[in-house]
């Protein structure tokens, strides 16, 4: 999957449902930008205008709003957002995070 994210240039993941998406982690960890349905966790990881654009997937007016901006930037800002999706990633989705995270489950208060 590495070499398919690595030949995009925009993430878009279009569903009406989403809990923490796979294909979102991945992608962000790639350094893409992201296009994503307004739903489930996307809004904890895709912060508009700073590392992708969010819509609303009942309407379709709202994905080709979404899409147009994403594709109206330069490659700078593609650059810029990608690194921001990276660094929101590894933040939230690496190891380290994971591992914190799912210790502070085990502990308890004294």
């Amino acid at each position: 999957m590495a070499s398919a994210y690595a030949g995009a240039d925009i993430f878009c993941l279009p569903s009406f449902y989403e809990g923490t998406s796979n294909s979102l982690a991945e992608a962000m960890a790639s350094g893409l930008p992201a296009v994503c349905s307004d739903t489930g966790d996307n809004s904890r990881y895709v912060v508009r205008a700073s590392n992708g654009f969010l819509f609303d997937p009942h309407r379709p007016a709202s994905i080709a709003e979404a899409l147009d901006k994403a594709l109206a930037l330069s490659a700078g800002q593609l650059a810029e957002f990608g690194a921001e999706s990276r660094k929101i990633a590894e933040n939230n989705l690496g190891k380290d995070a994971f591992s914190r995270r799912y210790l502070a489950i085990f502990r308890t208060e004294e």
